[in-house]
């Protein structure tokens, strides 16, 4: 019976994911899909990293439209928990192009105006989440200084910033190492972002900034220090206000 089962298994691992009429990910797809393939897609992140993913993540499929805060651009979500443990939910809803990157032809591929549209990526993505976190964890048991703005994650799961300013800077950080990750991996098509002058600008457009800009802002320093180490030294300095964000070698200047 286990050598049935375990035959049928590697059957099915074989076989590519279903789709529907659209040639996209169908509900059941996307399930089977992060079921079968997070361990794997786990280890191909920590090759990257050369690290190890320590935190308890549990990994799981969703329709997410109906969740707390939840926004239109929303893939995924990220949760921790009181006792350290970590849940990634990936939306299971049919609006990926593909399960991966590898699944379109270049042609498509060319001619895509939107990243971020892979199940693959999402989920590479959320886990950068969990490992961001696990610095956090380590700095804090090694007694560490971490700013407060990225030590936000409390048993009452209380996201405390001094100001707006600074909760976007934290934010705009960690979907930068994120996405960077992601883009390094080459696991989803590189956008390019809009030219930001003034503050205002920011505030406009601050899904491209946080996610697409953050890449250019942060690729320089990560590329010479690592995702670890970088993580490492950014998490112990305060976030880039809005006027770093628009001059990153005033941020720069100020690390320590």
């Amino acid at each position: 019976m286990f050598a049935f089962f375990l035959f049928s298994f590697v059957q099915f691992a074989q076989k590519p994911y279903p789709v529907n009429k659209n040639n996209k990910p169908t509900r059941a797809g996307i399930d089977l899909y992060v079921a079968y393939e997070k361990e794997k897609t786990i280890k191909e992140l920590q090759e990257f990293l050369n690290d190890s993913l320590l935190i308890d993540v549990e990994i799981t499929t969703d329709d997410i439209s109906e969740y707390y805060k939840n926004e239109e651009l929303d893939m995924a979500y990220h949760i921790t928990y009181s006792d350290g443990s970590a849940e990634i939910v990936i939306d299971n809803r049919e609006r990926y192009v593909a399960y991966d990157i590898n699944g379109i032809t270049n042609l498509k591929k060319f001619n895509l105006t939107t990243s971020n549209q892979f199940v693959k990526t999402v989920l590479v993505h959320e886990l950068m989440h969990t490992y961001f976190l696990q610095k956090v964890v380590i700095a804090k048991y090694l007694g560490a200084y971490v700013s407060k703005e990225y030590d936000y994650r409390n048993i009452m799961a209380i996201q405390i910033f001094p100001n707006y300013e600074k909760a976007f800077g934290a934010e705009f950080i960690e979907e930068g190492v994120c996405q960077y990750v992601v883009n390094e991996m080459k696991l989803e098509i590189p956008k390019v972002p809009p030219k930001s002058k003034t503050v205002n600008d920011i505030l406009e457009n601050s899904n491209e900034i946080k996610y697409y800009y953050s890449i250019q802002f942060l690729k320089p320093f990560l590329d010479s220090l690592g995702v670890g180490e970088g993580i490492n030294v950014l998490i112990r300095n305060s976030p880039p206000s809005y006027n770093e964000i628009l001059n990153p070698n005033i941020f720069y200047k100020r690390l320590l």
